[in-house]
């Protein structure tokens, strides 16, 4: 009976121990993830500093740099925000606006392209007549 008492005190030490690691190296994972970002956009930031994008994003230090160098390239692709399309392709010639429940979806109409954002998120994109 000893044995088996012993026996389930160790399988539940085993449990949590093992249980708390994997929370523990999950958490570190994230960490790790976050700091190897940092060290990247530091890195970035330094290296274009004088560069259009560069300057670009510390006047935004709130924007990744991909898309700092996707409107100075002139290029608009999902995730960026209104602003950043706009900065890269110039005012929609006329925007077509639906709300339901909260969300408000857009067309942004340029000529023979067409921009699609989810409260001023860019879903997708459209050009007419290229692939």
């Amino acid at each position: 009976m000893k044995l088996r008492t012993e026996v389930g005190v160790v399988a539940v030490i085993a449990v949590v121990f093992f249980g708390c690691w994997g929370i523990y190296s999950g958490v570190q994972r994230e960490l790790d993830e976050r700091a190897q970002g940092a060290a990247y956009l530091a890195k970035w930031h330094e290296a274009n500093k004088t560069t259009k994008a560069g300057i670009l994003c510390e006047k935004h230090p709130d924007w990744h740099p991909t898309a700092c160098e996707a409107v100075v390239a002139r290029k608009v692709g999902v995730g960026m925000n209104a602003e950043q399309v706009k900065l890269a392709w110039g005012k929609p010639r006329s925007i077509n606006r639906t709300r339901v429940s909260g969300l408000v979806t857009e067309q942004w109409v340029y000529d023979g392209s067409y921009v699609y954002l989810d409260n001023g998120i860019v879903t997708g994109t459209q050009t007419e007549g290229k692939p």
